[in-house]
């Protein structure tokens, strides 16, 4: 039968299949890099970004496009001169990607 979750008003409600993903653990971890979520889609993308932003990890990556969520806030210690020099010595373009920044 449909699996049966509780709504926020307390009222059962019951999903048919194609109304829902299942959840996958790679859901729950802190990724630098979304792509390597299994079942990627909307819910777990939003979650992770969630997650990271309250860590005030505000760049993360897609493959290899970076995502910025705006904190309107300033970070003192996100950027120092001393990272801008290190990451500027890359040979190869895929080592920069390591660590979203």
């Amino acid at each position: 039968g449909a699996p049966v979750v509780l709504s926020k008003g307390g009222e059962q409600v019951a999903l048919r299949p194609e109304e829902y993903h299942p959840f996958d653990p790679s859901h729950g971890l802190d990724l630098d890099d979304i792509s390597r979520l299994n079942n990627l889609h909307e819910a777990p993308l939003l979650h992770c970004l969630k997650r990271r932003f309250k860590d005030n990890k505000i760049y993360t990556w897609v493959g290899h496009v970076l995502l910025s969520v705006n904190p309107y806030r300033v970070f003192p210690t996100l950027y120092n001169l001393e990272d801008a020099i290190e990451s500027s010595k890359f040979e190869d373009v895929d080592d920069a990607f390591d660590v979203p920044h």
